[in-house]
């Protein structure tokens, strides 16, 4: 039973992501506008990953990312958006839009 709930959760969470994915070349296409403050961070958070991590960071689909940077450093952080991990697929954010992401993030400790 719990091997069938673990398939259910994982195939929702699947779709939920493609989804995700999806919204993303657009957004894509829109990160170059933005300017190097430390609200792009944030901004993008919003765009990107807003869907899966809540609102107020909160956690949903994905894990809650309220004290994430006492957790882990802007490189590591940094790498697990690059990357992927678990249920997050990679390149949801690449290069300097990762990088600012992750700055932003690191700072909710």
């Amino acid at each position: 039973m719990k091997v069938k709930c673990l398939v259910i959760l994982f195939s929702t969470i699947s779709m939920l992501l493609v989804s995700a994915c999806s919204k993303q070349e657009t957004l894509a296409s829109n990160s170059s506008a933005l300017s190097t403050s430390i609200n792009d961070g944030e901004l993008l958070y919003k765009k990107s990953c807003i869907a899966c991590h809540g609102n107020n960071l909160e956690g949903g689909v994905g894990p809650k990312l309220q004290k994430i940077g006492s957790k882990l450093s802007v490189d590591q952080i940094k790498n697990q958006i690059i990357n992927g991990r678990g249920g997050m697929p990679a390149g949801i954010l690449k290069g300097d839009d990762a990088q600012k992401v992750a700055v932003w993030l690191a700072e909710h400790k």
